[in-house]
């Protein structure tokens, strides 16, 4: 097992199959820090104003960044997640403490991000709704999910992150 200053923690990183979620995981999985990464395919219509691979990257899975944390001596898994369904937060959890350890980390990325217009509408360009973000309450879900986590009480007191405020992450509620 790697060591460094993640070593001996464990983290889901959500939206991990590209872009900031992608380098956040591997820059986790570098430091020592066990990692799932959460994914989920988006396939965005063809759009002159947003490039292929842009789209490829969202319709990928994340095999190639556990891959590379692998190859650098990590652990990590891949897992498919539509933050959507009210039951994915919870199995994340299990998936990763039955694997990997307890979740100390969550990184909260994943977003339900589609390109659309800013005219009033009631649902975007694939038809989801615009009156309730699900994907974002799936997103709550997994910070509520995570108030069982080292130091998460002293971090909703003190603003500033739950990593910045937990003595295991190398800061303290004192001194951050």
């Amino acid at each position: 097992m790697m060591s460094g200053p993640a070593g001996g923690h464990t983290a889901i990183v959500t939206g991990a199959n590209h872009g900031i979620g992608a380098a956040t995981a591997t820059a986790l999985g570098r430091s020592g820090c066990a990692v799932l990464c959460t994914f989920f395919r988006g396939e965005d219509p063809v759009d002159p104003g947003v490039p292929q691979a842009y789209r490829d990257r969202r319709a990928a899975d994340a095999d190639a960044v556990v891959s590379e944390i692998r190859a650098g001596g990590g652990r990590a898994l891949a897992v498919e997640a539509d933050l959507a369904d009210p039951a994915v937060p919870a199995a994340l959890f299990d998936a990763a403490e039955e694997q990997l350890g307890p979740v100390d980390i969550l990184v909260n990325n994943a977003t339900g991000w589609v390109a659309d217009t800013f005219a009033p509408a009631g649902a975007d360009r694939l038809g989801r709704s615009l009156r309730r973000r699900r994907r974002a309450e799936g997103q709550l879900v997994c910070c509520h999910g995570a108030g069982g986590l080292p130091g998460a009480r002293e971090a909703r007191r003190h603003p500033g992150g739950l990593a910045r405020r937990n003595p295991r992450a190398g800061g303290s509620p004192a001194t951050g």
